[in-house]
């Protein structure tokens, strides 16, 4: 019981495919699921990769060809622009000078021994000067007007010194090279080195050298109405030879002070929100926004392992989609198996040769990666190897939409691709012979790139742009063309698949057995050939598959070549000589199983010379288990004539051994059969008679139940009976009698 219900199951799961055949299906498209998820995600580069490229391609002074947004919010410290930042602030810090005692004493000193030999005589007082790095002139000069009062003017030289050392001396060349950038000044005048107590000073407004003189002649102004001016300029002139710088740049308590500038002051900050435009197509690349670029590609960042498994199920949804809907279209077909192979396998290699195309796409920097999608070869060769446009659309509509979890895709991606392949596929309408192929191609270019340009005015892209896609969508559906053409009849020999194509080259009237058959069996000949013509348009007229429809109509018969002569047609082509006489040779029930032999011989004869199933079928069901019904009344009149000494028939002896037509394809052909048949026996056939007759026969096989099961409507059925009046009507119609004929009778 359990068996049984998982037997149903998997029935029900894909019909007409075996359990291997369901599990094998279903293994390809998750295959095809993971193949596509890690050959498209292996393509994704995380953020800061994309925003690397992004700088890479995009200098400043350059007009941006695309635009760049942010696709999250960020907080960017660019630390090189920092750390420089802050070291210009550092160096805007004005260089410390402290206060150097050993100098201070040391002008102290000179002052004490200029005062102390201003109290000798001249010669000493000017040696003792000399001695400091006074000249003679100044000395002398000094002497002379200070000599008179050595006590009080010693007293004034040693304050000015004293003095100077206070406000503090600087050296000249020290201050132009210590301070020459700077305006301001940081001074440090306690002995403290701990101390930081600094003073600001203008830098023009620091005592040196050459402004000794004034300073001092200034401090004595005061003193006018007791020193004579000859008096405060030797005062003056000696102070300055003596004092020694004491205000020395301090490099330890500069790097100190600079040290204590705050990093966060000077800190450079980019902040950005989510689709915020750092860079805008069309206008010139700025350092800034480069800047930006550089940071974000500097950002540690990963794909969305959300993103991910998102994308992996949505495949998986589609994937399941497609499948089923594929299984839809594709009912009732025998090599539904066979199909799905394609399809799958196909979508297989399909994804792998997306990957190198997407390579290919960034190596060559194309202006677009959909044109060279090879999202044409796999639906075009599934449409004409099925013969079903819908089964193509399909595979269009799954590998469209596998195309659009590559990086840079958007639905626009899926709408370019899945137009280009759909009206490729459904361009196969036009298609009648293998070089018909060309002008489908040809139509197919001039659809795919008049989307192509949409495509480019939607998005304002350059002509030069459209021109290299147009170029690439060239030679995309020019390669798949080639492909397709050369798989076609390798995979119609494979799977012994009837295609279009195929059945055309079956329909020839040279192939071998039917030179066998038009030379044993010329009236099953000439019956089969009159058989293919009427149901060939009556399948027109349905919309069957007319191709199969005339192939299985010429093939139908080929089981009586061996035993031509037991058939009808072919007795009466001979006349009164001993083949013309095969049944009335041989037992009754033999002759039954010569004529339903006649569709087992032919099925066996169509395997051997390699004919599809599907012609198969036909040949084997064209009787389907309907009665031979000469035969069958023949029995029932002996019995109801002399029941004593015949039995009552068995109807399943005088039973064909096929089963009623499964398809549209074999009731044509069944009804044609008998129609044609039927009306060579019509003596003075009309429009009417055969229409009636041909009415009958219809009756007859929908009561003894022979097209229950061909997925034909009364409605089809009708207009089948009303094509193979119309076809008979115009083959066996009566004619006038000519006097000519007259005379003869």
């Amino acid at each position: 019981m359990h068996m049984k219900r998982t037997n149903d199951f998997w029935e029900k799961l894909f019909s007409g495919m075996k359990k291997g055949q369901v599990i094998t299906v279903l293994c390809l498209s998750l295959a095809f699921c993971i193949c596509v998820s890690v050959l498209f995600f292996s393509l994704y580069q995380n953020k800061s990769e994309q925003y690397g490229d992004y700088y890479d391609a995009m200098k400043p002074g350059y007009l941006a060809s695309e635009s760049v947004v942010s696709d999250a919010s960020y907080y960017l410290v660019d630390q090189e622009a920092s750390d420089i930042a802050l070291k210009k602030a550092q160096q805007m810090i004005p260089p410390v000078f402290s206060n150097d005692m050993a100098a201070c004493l040391k002008s102290l000193q000179n002052a004490s021994e200029v005062a102390k030999a201003l109290k000798s005589d001249e010669d000493s007082f000017i040696q003792t000067v000399q001695g400091i790095n006074v000249s003679y002139e100044i000395a002398a000069a000094a002497y002379a007007e200070l000599s008179a009062d050595p006590e009080k003017f010693g007293a004034l030289i040693y304050d000015m010194a004293q003095k100077v050392s206070t406000t503090g001396l600087f050296d000249s060349d020290e201050l132009a090279a210590s301070a020459s950038s700077f305006s301001m000044l940081n001074l440090l005048y306690s002995f403290d080195q701990e101390s930081s107590e600094y003073q600001k000073m203008m830098k023009n407004r620091a005592l040196v050298r050459t402004g000794v003189s004034g300073f001092v002649s200034f401090q004595l102004s005061s003193l006018n109405d007791t020193l004579s001016e000859g008096q405060i300029e030797a005062i003056s002139q000696v102070v300055e030879a003596i004092a020694v710088p004491n205000m020395k740049y301090n490099a330890v308590l500069t790097q100190a002070l600079q040290s204590e500038v705050d990093p966060e002051t000077a800190k450079v900050v980019y902040t950005l929100v989510p689709n915020q435009i750092i860079v805008e197509q069309n206008t010139i690349i700025s350092e800034e926004s480069s800047r930006v670029l550089l940071l974000l590609s500097q950002q540690k960042s990963s794909v969305s392992k959300v993103k991910i498994v998102g994308s992996i199920l949505l495949m998986v949804i589609l994937t399941g989609i497609a499948v089923v809907m594929f299984d839809y279209f594709a009912r009732r077909s025998l090599h539904k198996f066979e199909f799905f192979l394609v399809f799958l396998v196909g979508s297989i290699i399909t994804s792998v040769l997306a990957f190198f195309g997407y390579k290919i796409y960034k190596a060559l920097s194309l202006p677009l990666f959909e044109v060279v999608m090879p999202v044409f070869f796999v639906p075009l060769l599934v449409a004409l190897l099925s013969d079903r446009k819908s089964l193509g659309a399909v595979c269009s509509f799954l590998l469209s939409s596998a195309v659009c979890i590559m990086p840079g895709a958007d639905y626009s991606s899926f709408f370019l691709c899945v137009l280009g392949s759909v009206s490729c596929v459904y361009l196969i309408t036009f298609l009648s012979k293998r070089r018909d192929l060309v002008i489908q191609w040809a139509i197919t270019l001039a659809l795919s790139f008049l989307y192509l340009f949409i495509w480019f005015l939607l998005r304002k892209s350059s002509l030069s742009g459209f021109m290299m896609g147009a170029l690439y969508d060239l030679f995309n559906i020019l390669l798949s063309f080639v492909v397709v053409s050369a798989l076609l009849p390798l995979l119609e020999d494979l799977f012994n698949i009837p295609t279009q194509f195929k059945l055309r080259e079956l329909a020839n009237a040279r192939s071998p057995i039917l030179q066998r058959l038009s030379q044993e069996a010329p009236g099953t000949y000439s019956h089969s050939m009159a058989v293919a013509d009427i149901a060939e348009t009556a399948a027109r007229a349905v919309g069957a598959n007319a191709a199969l429809v005339r192939v299985g109509s010429m093939y139908h018969d080929i089981g009586k070549i061996d035993h031509a002569e037991y058939f009808t047609e072919n007795i009466s082509l001979l006349g009164n000589s001993p083949a013309a006489q095969s049944h009335e040779n041989i037992n009754r029930n033999l002759s039954v199983a010569i004529i339903k032999s006649h569709v087992k011989l032919g099925v066996e004869k169509g395997k051997q010379i390699g004919l599809p199933q599907e012609v198969l079928d036909i040949i084997g069901n064209h009787h389907g288990n309907d009665v031979v019904v000469y035969f069958y009344n023949e029995a029932m009149k002996l019995h109801e004539e002399n029941p004593e000494q015949y039995n009552e028939p068995k109807i399943e002896e005088y039973a064909y051994l096929g089963q009623p037509p499964q398809t549209p394809e074999q009731a044509i052909v069944m009804l044609a059969d008998c129609s044609e048949a039927a009306c060579r026996s019509i003596a003075k056939p009309t429009p009417n008679k055969i229409e009636k007759m041909i009415t009958m026969i219809l009756i007859k096989k929908i009561v003894n139940k022979q097209l229950s099961s061909c997925g034909m409507s009364i409605t089809d059925l009708n207009d089948v009976v009303k094509s193979l009046s119309e076809s008979l009507t115009g083959r066996y119609h009566s004619r006038i009698s000519y006097p000519e004929e007259e005379e003869k009778k």
